[in-house]
């Protein structure tokens, strides 16, 4: 799967970049890379920045949201009937999950597409027609600050950037392309130093109360409503998961990752290459878990549901490549687990 190149900072931009024609200015957005392929057997691969993921189900769990969205908006057909090889085509986008900006997370899609790459043309496709790609496909393009903007007309000194669609308050800073593949990024001041999320230091208790709500189950029962799909216990739980870490998981997760032996991350687990590495540090590492196991006891045809909650132990271990997680649980570290012991009435 075609890698995306680094997108350099204006002052290093590449030569020409501003030098003639027009340009397209679209908003950057604060989340993380999702590449996005259609095989030939109909399903969908997905890869970040540095990895691909052979089946959805490996992807790092705070791009669930995401993930979900693509398969089901992207129309395959259109897709199929567009190209010879649909495995030719890469799509770009960004992952829309909390880093430094609080977005409207109702209003700003899973998915915004950035960029389209064809394989058959051996190029990215100019910013316009990627626009118009994403449009047919069923995926929302990342919104344009300004279009076919004459470059004699642009001056990076006196630009400001504007406001954000996605929130109240000033864009990250914005992608400035030309229909050449040049492409920079100017961002604004409050966000030129990368700043990490404020962690969550509470009880889980406290946190389930907070996150796992009426009006957040009111919201996900809405929505698959309106997209004629059941509401039950299995299809709340795993979108109010992804809703949770798509707002939270950096605040949620900024404990064990700081505390993680380099090259693991707090979403998969541990392989022997890991173990090694960790030999290799001289140190033990340390797991804070962390997993919070919402119990419904009950779910209505509102989508209302009573959770309680309860704080899985803390483990210290050595790492070794013989131990592995328990096999009733998620890659870790999970937000919430099922407790099979307890009965669900749906109605």
């Amino acid at each position: 799967m075609k890698r995306y190149p680094e997108i350099p900072q204006l002052e290093d931009a590449p030569d020409g970049l501003l030098e003639s024609g027009h340009l397209w200015l679209t908003e950057l957005i604060d989340g993380d890379l999702l590449r996005v392929q259609l095989r030939e057997n109909g399903l969908v691969r997905f890869g970040d920045r540095d990895r691909v993921y052979e089946d959805a189900g490996s992807v790092p769990e705070h791009y669930g949201h995401a993930v979900r969205h693509v398969r089901e908006r992207l129309d395959r057909e259109t897709l199929r009937g567009a190209v010879d090889d649909v495995e030719s085509v890469v799509l770009f986008g960004v992952a829309t999950h909390r880093r430094q900006i609080e977005y409207d997370w109702d209003r700003l899609p899973s998915f915004l597409g950035v960029d389209v790459y064809s394989a058959e043309q051996e190029s990215f496709r100019p910013p316009d027609a990627a626009e118009g790609i994403f449009d047919r496909l069923g995926l929302e393009p990342v919104n344009a600050v300004e279009r076919e903007r004459n470059t004699r007309d642009f001056d990076p000194d006196s630009y400001v950037i504007p406001d954000s669609a996605w929130y109240d308050g000033p864009a990250r800073g914005v992608v400035i392309r030309n229909k050449k593949g040049g492409r920079a990024e100017l961002r604004h001041p409050e966000f030129d130093e990368p700043q990490g999320p404020e962690p969550i230091d509470a009880p889980a208790e406290e946190l389930a109360d907070s996150y796992a709500d009426d009006r957040r189950f009111e919201k996900i029962a809405a929505e698959l409503r309106s997209r004629n799909e059941p509401v039950s216990f299995e299809s709340l739980y795993d979108r109010t998961i992804e809703d949770i870490l798509r707002e939270k998981h950096g605040r949620l997760f900024h404990r064990i990752s700081r505390r993680m032996p380099r090259g693991l991350t707090p979403w998969r687990k541990p392989t022997l290459d890991d173990a090694n590495n960790v030999q290799q540090q001289d140190r033990p590492p340390l797991y804070n878990i962390n997993i919070y196991q919402i119990r419904s006891s009950n779910v209505n045809h509102d989508g209302r549901r009573r959770a309680t909650t309860h704080r899985s132990h803390q483990t210290r271990r050595s790492h070794t490549a013989s131990w592995r997680p328990p096999s009733n649980q998620r890659p870790i570290p999970a937000l919430c687990q099922p407790n099979k012991r307890v009965g669900v009435a749906v109605r």
